[in-house]
Order: structure tokens, then sequence, then C-alpha cells
């Protein structure tokens, strides 16, 4: 029993006796100095030895870890290499995209400074040759030699005209005067229709006139004799003077009659326009006349006469003097109603405020 206690018990040994003796040890040598002695503190020691299994599991454990450390720092300078080129490339189309606008806006002035160059050698070419025609064709023997060409001059002169004349606003006075003619001695109420325009009356005006008048066109106004109503008004109306007649002055007499008497009026209330307005026409060499139509007349002052009028004829002259004659659309009067029994006249005119027509 005491044989096979001791077999089995050297048997369980002798694994353990095989490992201790593959075990090795690594001894550390002492490092020699220059002079071939060796350090007394490098003497190998149970300290200093090393377990080689323990070193290869440092080993292992380095080699583990410090892979996953490497790829963190790659991944973090590619990404950043990534960024600085998107930024690179960002610049680069930033700085392309600034030349190019530069560049357009350049290209832009460049052409906007010739065209407005090229516009002012044409202006001043036009205006040249404007200038060279303009002493030929003011010229009355233009009608005669046939050799001037005034088509440019007289072209230039009817825009620029066209031009000046819808600019030109009348000024606050229009004087009309206005008379009855009933077919008999009756009581007439004469009513204004927009009485805030009214600037100056005669007799005075006070909602309405109420007059007795007679047949022959005497009015009988608070015990008082009058001929007619006369009212001035302010912010005449406006007129289109696209058409109408350029008269001489000299010759306004025989324009007058003539016109008048196609519009409606009488010898005697032409005589009174023709007294009125003569003075002002013959200062002028030129003038410009536009008789206005009855809707511009009734638009601007109606009218409210009671007993109402069988006839109700308004005549009303707009004029600007000129220096010299100017080309215009000649304008059509249509003739006036016949007078038929209770007739009612009313004439007048104003002036057109503007420093120059040509």
């Amino acid at each position: 029993m005491t044989n096979q206690k001791k077999s089995t018990a050297k048997v369980k040994t002798t694994p353990q006796a095989d490992v201790s003796k593959k075990a090795k040890k690594v001894e550390i040598k002492p490092k020699e100095t220059k002079g071939g002695k060796k350090n007394k503190n490098t003497t190998p020691n149970k300290e200093n030895t090393l377990n080689f299994d323990t070193i290869k599991k440092t080993q292992k454990a380095k080699k583990n870890t410090s892979p996953h450390k490497d790829n963190g720092e790659k991944d973090k300078k590619t990404k950043k290499k990534t960024v600085n080129k998107k930024t690179n490339n960002d610049n680069i189309l930033n700085n392309e995209k600034n030349i190019r606008t530069k560049t357009n806006k350049k290209l832009l002035l460049c052409c906007f400074i010739f065209i407005i160059c090229f516009l002012l050698f044409i202006a001043k070419s036009l205006f040249i040759t404007y200038k060279t025609q303009e002493e030929d064709c003011k010229n009355p023997i233009r009608f005669v030699n046939s050799h001037i060409d005034c088509r440019f001059y007289d072209y230039i002169s009817e825009i620029g005209y066209k031009f000046k004349i819808k600019a030109l606003q009348p000024p606050d006075v229009f004087k009309p005067i206005i008379y009855l003619y009933p077919e008999e001695e009756t009581e007439i109420a004469v009513q204004l229709g927009n009485p805030q325009k009214i600037s100056h009356s005669y007799p005075k005006y006070e909602n309405k006139w109420v007059v007795t008048a007679k047949p022959n066109g005497d009015l009988t106004y608070n015990n008082r004799y009058y001929y007619g109503l006369y009212w001035e008004g302010k912010n005449a109306p406006k007129i289109k003077l696209d058409e109408g007649f350029v008269v001489k002055g000299s010759d306004s007499i025989t324009f007058l009659e003539e016109k008048l008497a196609i519009l409606g009026l009488n010898e005697r209330e032409a005589n009174e326009f023709i007294i009125y307005w003569l003075p002002k026409l013959e200062n002028n060499p030129y003038n410009f006349i536009k008789f206005a139509s009855m809707e511009v007349q009734n638009k601007y002052m109606p009218l409210n006469i009671e007993p109402k009028p069988d006839t109700l004829i308004r005549v009303m002259m707009a004029y600007k003097g000129l220096d010299s004659p100017i080309k215009i659309k000649e304008q059509i009067l249509e003739p006036s109603p016949k007078r038929n029994g209770f007739v009612v006249i009313e004439w007048g005119g104003t002036e057109i405020n503007s420093d120059k027509v040509y």
C-alpha cells in the first residue's frame, strides 16, 4: 500500500516538475562600463527577472489596444483633410463667382456708356441739321424755292410742339358773359352749377340770379339795368390742344368775325367779344386759337336755367401768343343750332399758360 501511494505521489509531482523545468527565467546581464568593470547595481535579482509569459501578455495587450487608437487618429486626420479640401473648393468657387460678377458689371457699365455716347452723338447731329435748316425754313421764301428741303425741320417742330402743347395748362382766368332772349318779358332764374369756382361776378352772384328779361336782351336785377350776367372762374377747364388755328395777330378781326358767325353769335355779341379779346390777340405776332366744345363747358360750369331755354349756345376760346407760326391740325367747327324760342347765349375765353410755344 505504501509503495502504491508513493508511486502515485511521484506521478502527480512529475508534471509540476516538468513545468517548473520548462519555465525559463530571463536574467538581465549587468552592463559593462567603459573600463570593463561591471556595475554593482546591475546584478541580477529576483526583482529584475521577468516572467516570459507576462511579457507576452503585455505585448499582446499592446497589440490589441494600439491599432484602435491609430485608426481613430487616422479617421480624425482624414476628416480634417476632407473638411479642408471642401473649404478650399468653396473658397475657389466663391472667388470665381466674384470675378465673374465683377467682369459682368464692367461689361454692363461699358455697354451703358457706349449707348449714352451713341445717343448723344445722334442727338447732336440731329440738332445740327435742325439748326442749319431753321434759317431757311422759317423764311417765307421756302414756299417759293422748292429746292429747300424742310421736311426734317417741319417734322421736329411738329413733335416738339405736340410735346409742349400737351403740357400747357390754362390759367385761373375764364371770363364768360350770359345773354338772355326770351320770347316775351319773363322772370328767369339762372344758377351756376359749380359756384365754388366763381372768383368774380357782376351783378354779385348769391346762390342764383333772378332777373327780369326782355326779348331784346335787356335785364333788370334789383331795380338796376344790365345787358348781361358776367362771371369769372378759377381753375379753367383743361382743353386738348391737339388741333386748332394759327392766326396772325393782324388777321384777328377777320378770323373772329368768320368763326363767331359759324358758332352762332350775332353781330352785337360778336362785336362785344372782339372788343374784349382783340387787344390781347393783336399784341402777338401769331396766336394759337382753339374753341372748347360744349361738353367741356357743361362739365366745368353747368348752367341751370328756369324756364329751360329752347336754344343754348356756349362759345369759349382758348388762345396762346406765338412768336412764329406752327403746324397743327386745323379744328373743324360744328355749326350752331338755329335760334328758336327762348335763346341763351354765353361767350368767354381764357389764355393758355405757358412760357414758350413754337
